[in-house]
């Protein structure tokens, strides 16, 4: 899952992406794990990272169970759905050969486009 790290906007894009990760974290089992993450330029290039500084926000009891932003693992067969397509940052991310990396390690990319 894909989420705007730097906006606190509660509006358009994100209220979709609110509402399709909650729904989502409903329908989570043993068998489905859904981590919200963010795409995040560094230095060495894009990575993802959790996205546990929102999802403070968005269930502030669980603040003291959750960690900083860590970057994650990507596993063969793990799912990258973004619900949010930042041009600018997509296209970056695309030329830098991120998402070429995401797909040689196995990771299913989708995009959801409003």
């Amino acid at each position: 899952m894909f989420l705007i790290k730097d906006s606190d906007l509660w509006t358009g894009i994100e209220r979709v992406t609110r509402a399709l990760l909650i729904e989502l974290i409903k329908l989570s089992d043993n068998r489905l794990s859904v981590v919200p993450v963010y795409l995040s330029k560094e230095q060495s290039g894009y990575t993802l990272r959790e996205a546990n500084g929102f999802m403070k926000k968005l269930y502030p009891g669980i603040a003291p169970y959750i960690d900083f932003d860590r970057c994650i693992d990507f596993h063969p067969d793990d799912v990258y759905f973004s619900s949010e397509l930042a041009c600018d940052l997509v296209i970056d991310a695309q030329k830098s050969g991120f998402y070429d990396y995401l797909l040689k390690n196995n990771v299913n990319i989708t995009f959801m486009i409003l």
